[in-house]
């Protein structure tokens, strides 16, 4: 109950940060002639929009800093929405889980940034660029789990280099009878096992279709259509 309760309770408070179910019409105009979009923060159902504004000295430039500017906003907006998907399953996990999760979360982000498509493009009479960038948020839940399985295939490859560098360890000490010799073999035996612990507590504390349907259930909630 407690857990329903949190998740309605995420979903209101990222209500002022994301694209909703009401659809902007990016074409429209203000009266001063300049896109709607300028001046009012784009909603579709099927979109997150990014906007981003700058006026440099070269036109060029301005241009290139109004598209970046317009894609920090749009990462952030998507960082908002894995942030509030998770954020239930983050305050039941452990410390290593939950930093593993927004690793995750931050590699979601990246990903998104290469199928960002730029709609449109103004600029105002004093010279200052406007951008409007948009990601399809259907393609949110893949990525996430692409980079979630990319995060896990990476720990399996730590737990291997792991095994292998206790291994070349214990070989370099050698054997022998000796206390130094069996203090150094159990430390660094000691170690390895302990990181080993780290590795496989994360792996096993990490639900990546679990959170792939939570997510999918959250954004459905907050009214996007992810079957466009």
């Amino acid at each position: 109950m407690m857990r329903k309760f949190a998740f309605v309770l995420l979903i209101v408070s990222v209500l002022m940060v994301c694209s909703c179910a009401t659809g902007t019409d990016i074409n429209k105009k203000n009266r001063d002639g300049s896109p709607i979009w300028t001046t009012e923060i784009p909603k579709s159902s099927r979109l997150i929009y990014g906007v981003g504004s700058a006026k440099l000295l070269v036109p060029t430039n301005s241009q290139q800093a109004a598209d970046a500017t317009a894609r920090a906003d749009l990462a952030l907006k998507i960082r908002a929405n894995l942030d509030g998907s998770m954020a239930v399953y983050s305050s039941e996990a452990s410390e290593a889980v939950s930093s593993a999760y927004q690793s995750v979360i931050v590699q979601s982000v990246n990903l998104t940034m290469n199928r960002v498509e730029v709609e449109q493009r103004w600029t105002a009479k004093d010279g200052t660029v406007w951008s409007l960038v948009s990601f399809r948020i259907k393609d949110l839940p893949e990525l996430y789990a692409d980079s979630a399985n990319d995060y896990l295939n990476q720990l399996e490859e730590l737990r291997i280099l792991t095994l292998a560098k206790l291994e070349a360890e214990l070989k370099a000490i050698g054997e022998s009878d000796s206390a130094e010799v069996a203090q150094k073999r159990a430390q660094a035996q000691q170690e390895a096992d302990s990181a080993l612990a780290g590795i496989n507590a994360v792996i096993a504390g990490m639900d990546i279709a679990g959170h792939e349907a939570g997510l999918l259930e959250y954004l459905t909630a907050q009214g996007f259509d992810l079957a466009q």
